[in-house]
């Protein structure tokens, strides 16, 4: 099936073992002089010029791939993500691939596509139509799917995602026996479900994504899919994201009942399917807004204790003010959110010697269902839900001011 005289680069889906998985196949199939590319939504293509290009999980618009097809020696495609319906419809498929490549055709470019199967179970069965699939080949497709229909699959993959995603390490768990990968799944699934309800108890808050009010939480992307399906109950779905040096990654989560994701992500540049989608964008995107990247002080006048953040362009007024002065805010202010509270909280207090606690809970109906709080004039209200009570931006300069004028008091 190779062509020996071109080079072959594999594209696939980063941080995920369905494409990873894909990617083994790949290497499995083709050898191990296949260069490989993680990509994810959002990122430019790699250079494939003159090459053999095949593309596992994932895909790129169909203009994207005509202009790959045009500088690569040929294109695959192996997808099963809902976004790509349309960018691959009128591809011709992937039996006529190899054949247009011993031919040397002008048509090169290929794709298989099937919503029913994964990445990685996809292909398997291309490359290795006659070849019963190995076990962890299904359970893989069997959570990316979230279909759970396979006895052990939750502790498969998390032993699975507790190693590494190189080559060797896999060829090592492919050749071990389903069942002990399981057994040893036992104690890493317990601990990742516990990891998970206390990061969505502790980082869980809302954002406007999409023009939807949401739950979303700051976590690694190893824990997007459970934190995700935890918090998308009975919501119109959920998200979870990080930072990278070149922008933040999202990933949204929904049940049956809820939105189709794949269209939101759609609208970022993203893709995946119904249930389950990413997308990423830049730091000066509104949704990248409130990254805090330098270091916070404390800074005194006669009537306002303010702790000022020096930010980056994209968040140029993040503050936490007296409630006397705040009504002189200008209108639009970007206030402190929740996520930089404890981090705000602990460096003051070293500069301070103080130790402030959380105010009390305000009267019933003022409170607001999201942590990032733009000021928009004297009547809003800006005291927001947490478990162990309310906390409202000046209150917290107030407990600072009140703290320090007691301890000057006892000073005295």
């Amino acid at each position: 099936m190779k062509n020996q005289a071109t080079a072959t680069l594999c594209i696939y889906h980063a941080n995920c073992a369905d494409g990873f998985g894909a990617a083994w196949v790949v290497r499995k199939a083709q050898g191990p002089d296949v260069e490989f590319h993680s990509a994810h939504y959002g990122d430019p293509a790699p250079d494939v010029t003159g090459k053999n290009v095949i593309i596992v999980d994932f895909s790129y618009k169909y203009d994207v791939l005509v202009e790959l097809a045009d500088k690569a020696a040929s294109v695959l495609v192996i997808d099963h993500h809902k976004t790509a319906i349309a960018d691959l419809a009128d591809v011709p498929p992937a039996e006529l691939h190899f054949e247009a490549q011993q031919k040397n055709s002008t048509g090169k470019l290929h794709a298989l596509f099937d919503m029913n199967r994964s990445g990685a179970g996809l292909t398997w069965d291309f490359f290795f139509p006659v070849q019963p699939r190995p076990p962890l080949i299904n359970h893989i497709e069997d959570r990316d799917l979230w279909l759970f229909k396979l006895e052990g699959t939750r502790e498969i993959m998390a032993d699975l995602f507790s190693y590494p995603q190189d080559f060797a390490t896999w060829d090592r768990l492919f050749a071990d026996e389903i069942n002990w990968i399981r057994l040893d799944g036992v104690a890493i699934n317990r601990q990742h479900q516990k990891t998970v309800a206390d990061l969505v108890r502790t980082t869980k808050r809302c954002m406007l994504i999409g023009g939807h009010d949401v739950p979303v939480a700051n976590l690694p992307f190893m824990f997007a899919s459970d934190a995700g399906a935890v918090m998308a109950e009975g919501e119109l779905f959920s998200g979870s994201y990080f930072d990278t040096p070149d922008g933040r990654s999202f990933s949204l989560r929904s049940t049956d009942a809820g939105m189709d994701v794949s269209e939101i992500a759609k609208q970022y540049g993203g893709g995946g399917h119904r249930n389950a989608a990413g997308f990423k964008v830049s730091f000066d995107h509104s949704l990248a807004q409130g990254r805090v990247t330098g270091q916070v002080s404390a800074v005194e006048t006669p009537e306002v204790l303010a702790v000022v953040a020096k930010t980056e362009s994209a968040f140029p007024e993040t503050m936490v003010i007296h409630r006397d002065a705040i009504d002189a805010v200008p209108l639009g202010t970007e206030l402190i959110d929740r996520a930089h509270f404890t981090r705000l909280q602990a460096e003051i207090s070293a500069l301070r010697g103080l130790t402030p606690g959380l105010p009390p809970r305000p009267p019933e109906g003022q409170g607001l269902p999201r942590y990032g709080l733009r000021w928009n004039g004297p009547s809003q209200p800006l005291a927001v839900p947490m478990e162990d009570g309310y906390w409202t931006p000046w209150h917290l300069a107030d407990q600072f001011r009140t703290k320090k004028d007691d301890a000057k008091e006892i000073n005295q």
